[in-house]
């Protein structure tokens, strides 16, 4: 029987920590540090090839993507040979615009869902941008193409009834509309982010073009800057935060420019980025970078159960 690969478990936040008394780098000035344990858990699998796994568990309670990120490049700037990080870490949790939020149940009904991988090809996204671009005069993103087709492509797998809803929820990195309270030169690394839900009738989504999808996505995207503003003075009537998590709601994060495929131990960035997630209260995934030298973009989620998996995957087959 052949050996597992060799495992070594680190505390990132433990190497932090230390890294931090020898070297007498303050967070925020702070007098004095306070050492919250189980922060982040790292877990180091060296391959017999010579290549390493990197697996990443961390609170999101305290950090958002973009502060997942800060950490394991402060970590690998460390790994380097650098004395410190090149950018401190601040914590300034209490400038963040923080309203009243209303209080809601615990989820309650869970599903079984199936894990899906899809690759979208660059060629297909393309096109599906030059036919919004032609008939809406207006540029799209990859985002809103890759979140038209999952959307669509579930909503038609799931065939609830036409006049149901059916909601889109994705997080919004707010920190560059607020770049009056937070440092100039970046830094803080707890949630920043604003939840936007698109919310249209089976049937609206079912039979809409992907063209026409996309201009709901670019909507709710526009609407952010005045929502955010409502919101932090707390003159909001839903809260952004009670996100619809029932079998009726799509979510969807992007990997891509968060941070995490500029991190660089010594070896250069990562070859592929992926997210390991085991939940059973929400349909949600994960948009990546397909590994080099492939273009495009990859999926990773658990959207669909068993018994909406093989329409679903026919829907997204009709896309590429």
């Amino acid at each position: 029987m052949e050996r597992p690969p060799k495992t070594e478990v680190l505390n990132v936040s433990l190497i932090i920590y230390r890294k931090i008394l020898s070297s007498n780098l303050a967070f925020h000035k702070a007098k004095s540090i306070v050492f919250v344990p189980h922060v982040s858990w790292t877990q180091v699998t060296q391959l017999r090839c010579g290549g390493f796994v990197v697996g990443v568990k961390f609170n999101h309670m305290v950090l958002d993507g973009v502060g997942a990120a800060q950490l394991l490049g402060a970590v690998a700037e460390i790994a380097r040979g650098a004395a410190c990080p090149a950018v401190d870490p601040i914590w300034l949790r209490e400038v963040i615009p923080s309203p009243p939020r209303f209080p809601r149940d615990p989820p309650t009904a869970t599903f079984s869902f199936v894990r899906s991988q899809w690759e979208f090809p660059l060629e297909s996204i393309n096109k599906i941008k030059e036919e919004f671009t032609r008939e809406i005069s207006h540029r799209c993103t990859t985002f809103d193409v890759v979140a038209a087709v999952l959307w669509r492509s579930r909503a038609r797998a799931i065939e609830l009834d036409l006049r149901a809803d059916v909601h889109l929820v994705f997080p919004a990195n707010v920190r560059p509309f607020l770049r009056q309270l937070l440092p100039p030169e970046g830094g803080y690394y707890g949630n920043c982010v604003y939840c936007l839900t698109v919310t249209a009738t089976s049937e609206e989504i079912t039979r809409a073009p992907l063209v026409e999808i996309v201009r709901l996505i670019r909507e709710a995207k526009a609407s952010l800057p005045a929502k955010l503003a409502e919101w932090a003075v707390g003159d909001f009537k839903d809260d952004p935060f009670r996100v619809p998590i029932g079998y009726d709601a799509l979510n969807l994060s992007d990997w891509r420019s968060v941070g995490f495929y500029e991190v660089d131990y010594g070896w250069g960035p990562p070859h592929c980025v992926a997210p390991l997630n085991d939940h059973a209260f929400f349909a949600g995934g994960i948009i990546l970078r397909r590994p080099a030298p492939n273009q495009g973009v990859r999926f990773v989620g658990q959207v669909v159960a068993e018994e909406h998996e093989g329409v679903f995957l026919d829907e997204m087959e009709k896309f590429t």
